[in-house]
């Protein structure tokens, strides 16, 4: 937690950004020496960037606190997980509004720190109060803070310690490296795409997937879409591929054979007689396109017809089969929680709720709070339930792992968890659903096609292939 600070000067900070801007570098003179007469605490007057009318950052002035209606002091820092939430959920909030329009900048020379178990005499009042520890980047005159402002009024934003904090503190400043304070400050998603992605194959290009079918191998991106709008981004999900944060960009409907037979027909009447190396590099991107979208309609339209009935190509008994049979795959390296976070209004709705769930199966607990609370379910209790790993709920991690933190949600303060430690892995195929069907679904697939295989003789017409190869000589 931040409660002390070295920032520049007005003079200071209008002259860096002036040098920025004319030279692409700020200029600011390296203090070796720090007066504390000139350090900044919560109330304290500060300098700040600010996007200006013109795109540009202009310096202002800004008195560090959120205050606070009806009550005695301020907020003067702002947890970096909880602003984003609620900016997430698009939920009313402290930070709602400052997180989404009001992202500013703060020079500093150094930042504070005071330690969570030493201490030392105050000079003034010769009682017992935490060392501090000063921090500053080695060879910098200043750097930047990220921060949020709204009606004049500075928060800094906090974040997880970095190794040289995390011995002193457990929170510190989010201090902002080479060009990103411009992601702070609002970046498209390309941009980050190309900065942090890790896939090769689109992080070059803004992140951009191609089109492609979505299916039941996809069922995590299924879910996220289904409740994402348009241009709207989601917050970070797992699937069997990794870690993903997704923009839905735009969706289109997918194509039947039928739909396209008439075009493919005429193209191949009036390009059928030339060669692949005949084409020009027009005719073959165009002859490319139009097979992929075959492919794809061939695809859907298979898939449609043999599920049309909404029977699956299996049953909970060979899922269960199949998982036994390959546990050791869905093995975890990190520990897991089956269970639910419930939100509701006090400890006494708690234990009532805690009465009814027990010795329920985690499956019926969201009828069962329905039929508790009535229509308006979702105003007197809210719950998430499911299998979580360590890192992916703030109340999991906080409640049941006893690592980082949560602030009570607003109309609901009193959270609690039910379920069970997962330490050595999932118990059933029901902990690891989605990958146990994907990977269900590729087997059957794979024995489905070699089926076809040995049922159905291919046969190349060697003639054939040879003028395709050869450019019709032999």
């Amino acid at each position: 937690m931040c409660v002390r600070m070295c920032p520049l000067s007005f003079e200071e900070a209008q002259d860096a950004l002036e040098a920025r801007e004319q030279t692409g570098r700020a200029r600011v003179k390296r203090a070796d020496e720090f007066d504390a007469d000139f350090d900044a605490y919560p109330g304290a007057r500060v300098p700040a960037y600010v996007p200006g009318p013109d795109g540009g950052l202009v310096t202002v002035t800004l008195t560090w606190g959120f205050s606070l209606e009806g009550k005695k002091g301020s907020v003067y820092n702002t947890r970096i997980e909880s602003a984003l939430e609620q900016l997430r959920q698009g939920r009313r909030g402290m930070w709602a509004n400052a997180i989404a329009r009001g992202r500013c900048l703060v020079p500093v020379r150094a930042f504070y720190e005071g330690h969570r178990a030493e201490t030392v005499l105050s000079e003034k009042t010769g009682k017992p109060v935490r060392r501090q520890y000063r921090f500053r980047l080695q060879h910098a005159g200043a750097f930047l803070l990220a921060g949020v402002q709204q009606e004049g009024q500075l928060s800094i934003v906090t974040t997880r310690p970095n190794a040289a904090v995390s011995p002193v503190h457990d929170r510190m400043p989010l201090v902002l490296g080479a060009g990103e304070s411009s992601i702070w400050l609002g970046a498209d998603f390309a941009t980050l795409a190309r900065r942090y992605s890790d896939d090769e194959a689109c992080k070059n290009v803004g992140g951009v997937l191609p089109w492609m079918p979505v299916n039941k191998n996809m069922q995590e991106w299924i879910d996220k879409l289904e409740s994402l709008e348009r241009n709207k981004i989601s917050a970070p999900f797992y699937s069997p591929m990794g870690i993903h944060i997704v923009k839905w960009i735009d969706r289109r409907q997918g194509v039947s054979f039928e739909e396209k037979r008439e075009q493919l027909l005429n193209y191949l009447e009036k390009n059928g007689n030339c060669t692949w190396k005949e084409l020009s590099a027009g005719q073959k991107e165009e002859l490319e396109f139009r097979v992929r979208e075959l492919q794809d309609g061939l695809l859907a339209a298979y898939l449609s017809q043999k599920y049309q009935s909404g029977d699956e190509a299996w049953n909970e008994d060979d899922l269960e089969r199949f998982f036994k049979q390959h546990k050791s795959d869905y093995a975890w390296e990190l520990p897991h929680y089956r269970g639910a976070v419930i939100h509701c209004k006090d400890r006494k709705t708690a234990s009532a709720i805690k009465k009814q769930l027990k010795k329920k199966p985690v499956s019926q607990w969201k009828d069962i709070l329905h039929t508790l609370t009535g229509d308006d379910a979702s105003s007197k209790v809210r719950m998430e339930a499911g299998v979580f790993q360590i890192g992916t709920n703030r109340y999991i991690d906080k409640l049941v792992f006893k690592c980082g933190s949560f602030q009570p949600e607003p109309d609901l303060p009193y959270t609690f968890v039910m379920g069970k430690k997962l330490k050595k892995g999932p118990e059933s195929y029901e902990d690891v659903r989605e990958a146990v069907v994907k990977d269900y679904l590729t087997v059957y697939e794979d024995a489905w096609l070699k089926d076809l295989k040995q049922k159905y003789k291919v046969e190349i017409n060697q003639e054939v292939l040879k003028t395709v190869n050869n450019n019709g000589s032999n």
